[in-house]
């Protein structure tokens, strides 16, 4: 009789703790799940948050190949390097690359700046180098980057008709499979 009842409370036992066991589970997994979704929806909109600033990927305005030598721009379409009509002066004067190493001048009159300083000629940083020199004209700005060994112009437009666009990003159903 001992025996029998001994062995009623181990089943017991062993039920409520398989019970116990298993609803920690569930409710750990539902609330790991839905911290996952929230953290999936903060990236979101840290992400439309980043992509909406003047300076996100959505004001590149163009990238351009140097080449060695002289590099004439601005916004006349005869220009090594086009800035936007509309945007710059049809002749802004050169970028001269030799040895890897790149200088601008500016034509005088145009007033481009780095760092809040009037730009006449300066010699520029690429990112390679760090922090890149960056020039300003009015809502343009532009800086040297090196890629394997190539060196290009990155061109950004802080009035880029496709910041104030951007209406977001499609965002697909949280799949847990995927985590």
């Amino acid at each position: 009789m001992i025996n029998l009842r001994f062995q009623f409370f181990r089943i017991i036992f062993a039920l409520t703790a398989g019970l116990v066991t298993l609803l920690f589970i569930t409710c750990t997994s539902r609330q790991s799940d839905e911290a996952y979704r929230q953290e999936i929806a903060q990236w979101h909109r840290q992400r439309i948050a980043s992509l909406s600033k003047p300076d996100s990927w959505l004001s590149l305005a163009g990238l351009f190949l140097l080449h060695d030598g002289t590099n004439r721009f601005g916004a006349d379409s005869t220009n090594d390097i086009v800035f936007p009509p509309g945007k710059a002066p049809a002749r802004m004067r050169t970028f001269f690359m030799e040895n890897g190493a790149v200088r601008v001048k500016i034509d005088p009159g145009v007033p481009v700046t780095s760092d809040g300083k009037p730009v006449t000629t300066l010699p520029l940083k690429s990112d390679a180098d760090g922090k890149p020199t960056i020039l300003e004209y009015r809502s343009l700005n532009w800086y040297i980057i090196k890629r394997g060994e190539q060196l290009f112009v990155r061109l950004k437009d802080r009035e880029n008709p496709r910041i104030a666009a951007f209406k977001g990003i499609e965002m697909f159903p949280v799949d847990e499979a995927w985590r």
